[in-house]
């Protein structure tokens, strides 16, 4: 057997094992990979570090593999559109922030800063809904709804003045 017959026959077989592991309910690259969550966190922390440290395009880079290798995981998927959205590339963030609030139904914060995307794209109507959501996720009495609450009241009188402006 050649090199690029071997090469062909270990992918299949890579290919093969993946997919017994996830009939068996491994439902993550990194599962399959047997990389441990400690490890991704690990990553994540690096991610972190460049985002605070002002260097957005390296942590949008591990980000983007944290999302590749743990999908279901909504923390990576806020700091993806938190990355892209510092990178003003709003579009790619609202898909990120899409993600994460698919895969974190209860928190406030992807609808939050995805109504800020879309006020950056001139999207209003858009950006309205997802300011209302903010609020109606947030009852008042707990820390976190009271901060959101608080800054989606400012974005929609922000959104409400633009769209009065534009009647």
């Amino acid at each position: 057997m050649n090199n690029e017959s071997a090469e062909k026959n270990s992918e299949s077989t890579m290919f093969q094992d993946m997919v017994e592991k996830m009939k068996d309910g491994v439902t993550t690259i990194a599962e399959v990979r047997g990389i441990a969550y400690e490890d991704l966190e690990s990553l994540y922390q690096v991610g972190y570090t460049y985002y605070n440290a002002g260097k957005l395009a390296e942590s949008e880079m591990i980000f983007r593999l944290l999302c590749s290798l743990c999908h279901t995981n909504a923390k990576y998927w806020l700091a993806l559109g938190s990355a892209r959205q510092g990178l003003k590339n709003y579009k790619e963030a609202l898909l990120a922030y899409g993600a994460a609030a698919l895969f974190d139904l209860d928190r406030p914060k992807a609808h939050y800063y995805a109504a800020e995307c879309n006020l950056a794209l001139g999207e209003l109507e858009l950006a309205m809904s997802g300011v209302n959501s903010v609020l109606e996720m947030c009852p008042a009495g707990t820390p976190e709804n009271d901060k959101f609450r608080q800054k989606a009241e400012g974005l929609r009188k922000v959104i409400s003045a633009l769209l009065d402006k534009g009647k």
